[in-house]
């Protein structure tokens, strides 16, 4: 993944950006990660991780969020889900760090622009818009993905009129590698 310099440089950047969550610390740890091979906005273990805490198997959550906080450092969700992990088991200190952390993540995402069209918030993984809207004390709405140029764009209607628009550019073109897509292509050719 990272080697032991990029490691110290990734640990400052978070250092930073819990004290003052800015634009520019969250650019600065995203464009590390996007370049990451390990990244992937659409992985499954959030939602597993939610799973095992629901059972009350703290235990097994516990241990697959010491692999998987160093994929997901700048969600929030997973920081949140190590919070309750570390209350579930009495370590105060720990869940209020991870707490801190959780909110400096969507501080950091909300740095990005103002949920506009034109400014709209950079997310690095698909549950991080969730993680905002409940932030801001907004509901989830209806969804519609926007090709506009280049960008791709997740606009998000919370209620009449107020809607909120993610830049889900990154994610968007990291969701299918290029390798599968051409096994796809391949499959669906026509035989002649």
């Amino acid at each position: 993944m990272a080697d032991n310099r990029e490691r110290v440089q990734i640990k400052l950047a978070m250092q930073e950006l819990a004290k003052c969550p800015t634009a520019e610390t969250y650019a600065r740890l995203r464009s590390w990660f996007v370049t990451c091979p390990a990244y992937d906005p659409y992985r499954e273990e959030l939602r597993d991780l939610e799973r095992l805490i629901e059972v009350g198997n703290v235990a097994a959550a516990a241990q697959a969020l010491d692999g998987a906080l160093a994929r997901l450092l700048l969600s929030p969700r997973a920081h949140e889900l190590a919070a309750q992990v570390a209350r579930s088991t009495g370590d105060t200190q720990r869940a209020e760090r991870e707490h801190r952390t959780a909110r400096a993540c969507v501080e950091g995402i909300l740095a990005t622009g103002d949920g506009s069209r034109d400014q709209p918030y950079q997310v690095l993984y698909a549950a991080d818009e969730q993680d905002v809207l409940r932030f801001l004390g907004l509901p989830q709405g209806s969804q519609h993905l926007h090709h506009v140029g280049d960008l791709h764009l997740d606009q998000i209607k919370v209620a009449v009129g107020v809607e909120v628009w993610f830049d889900v550019t990154v994610p968007y073109h990291r969701q299918t590698p290029a390798s599968v897509l051409e096994q796809l292509e391949d499959a669906l050719r026509d035989p002649e």
